[in-house]
């Protein structure tokens, strides 16, 4: 009995050393992470009646675009959302999110266009001249304009009057003044148009009309860029996200959009392992709501330490690969298992021995 003992043993320790020196396993470093996605846009309002949008690359960790929208004093703005996107939640880049309107340049805009028309009417007077019957013609358009103007003064004075009594809408009384605006112009430039075809002298001026139309053109231009500017355009595809504080309410986010074809999870790790993780390590990641699990691997991992639970920890920056649409959602926390590399049982079993001592 001791004569097969004396054997056994050196064939066990002989097994034992084997199995520490040559029989490799995975080492896994496991933590909770943060759901977040590539990129994020959101349009948010403040207490001064700004908008702001800010375009966010999670994947670069920067900020790509931000935009301040500031208005007047005295301004009149109404903006106009684009609610079948609110209804389809999905949005492409380039589509129209909100149309912003300023009642000041649309007046400025009918304004120059008016002038332009004058100046146009000048112009052919100084070159042509004109005939009594296109005299008659102008001053016809000038009586019919000042009735124009007339009917719209009893009806904005009207709808003012049901507007401060809460009967009309706000966008009802913007379209009143506004239409009593376009009245008024109109009157001008048709009196205007009459007062330079009953000149009808030809004039030595059409270089100097010529050179008032180009540049009333390049006014119209420039404002009309400015314009179509302030509407509120969507930079990237995605979806809408939608958040609520505590009571249930929208925040002052008046919109937000992610970009959710890739998601990337933000990891922490204890700093001394950090060293043991390289980028393209793959990971796996478990949501509380699914068993499936989902393939990632590992981008980057952060120059700086933070103290989290007074421990010191290094982000990792994970990015899935084959996740479904709706399996993981922005800011949903999740389980991450990095496989680091593989190691002998015996640097194995040194490793997790420091595991221990570091979270003791």
């Amino acid at each position: 009995m001791r004569k097969i003992a004396w054997i056994l043993i050196p064939v066990l320790l002989a097994s034992i050393i084997i199995l520490l020196m040559f029989v490799e396993v995975p080492y896994n470093i496991r933590s909770k992470g943060i759901a977040m996605p590539l990129k994020e846009w959101g349009l948010n309002k403040t207490t001064g009646g700004t908008l702001t949008n800010v375009l966010e690359d999670h994947l670069a960790g920067s900020i790509n675009q931000y935009k301040l929208m500031e208005f007047q004093r005295g301004d009149m703005i109404s903006i106009l959302f684009n609610h079948e996107l609110f209804e389809h939640q999905q949005v492409q880049a380039g589509d129209t999110i909100a149309v912003v309107i300023s009642l000041d340049q649309r007046m400025q805009l009918i304004e120059m266009q008016g002038d332009m028309m004058q100046q146009y009417a000048l112009l052919d007077v100084t070159l042509t001249g004109d005939k009594p019957e296109a005299i008659q013609a102008a001053l016809d358009k000038v009586d019919m304009a000042r009735q124009e103007l007339a009917t719209q003064e009893l009806l904005t004075q009207r709808i003012i009057h049901l507007y401060e009594q809460e009967l009309v809408s706000q966008q009802e009384y913007e379209m009143a003044v506004n239409d009593l605006m376009v009245k008024k112009f109109a009157l001008e430039i048709a009196q205007s148009n009459y007062e330079a075809i009953a000149a009808g002298e030809k004039t030595e001026e059409a270089e100097v009309i010529r050179t008032r139309i180009a540049s009333l053109e390049r006014r119209i231009e420039q404002l009309e860029e400015q314009i179509n500017a302030m509407n509120v355009l969507s930079p990237i595809n995605g979806q809408i996200i939608r958040k609520y504080d505590m009571n249930g309410n929208r925040m002052d986010e008046v919109i937000r959009i992610a970009d959710l074809s890739s998601m990337l999870i933000f990891t922490p790790v204890d700093a001394w392992q950090s060293v043991y993780i390289q980028p393209g390590m793959q990971v796996q990641i478990q949501t509380e709501t699914s068993t499936r699990k989902i393939s990632g691997k590992v981008i980057a991992l952060d120059n700086s330490v933070q103290m989290i639970n007074r421990r010191p920890k290094i982000f990792v920056t994970i990015q899935t690969e084959n996740h479904r649409q709706g399996q993981l959602l922005p800011g949903m926390v999740v389980d991450t298992r990095i496989t680091a590399d593989t190691l002998s049982i015996k640097d194995y079993l040194l490793r997790i021995t420091r595991v221990v001592y570091q979270n003791q």
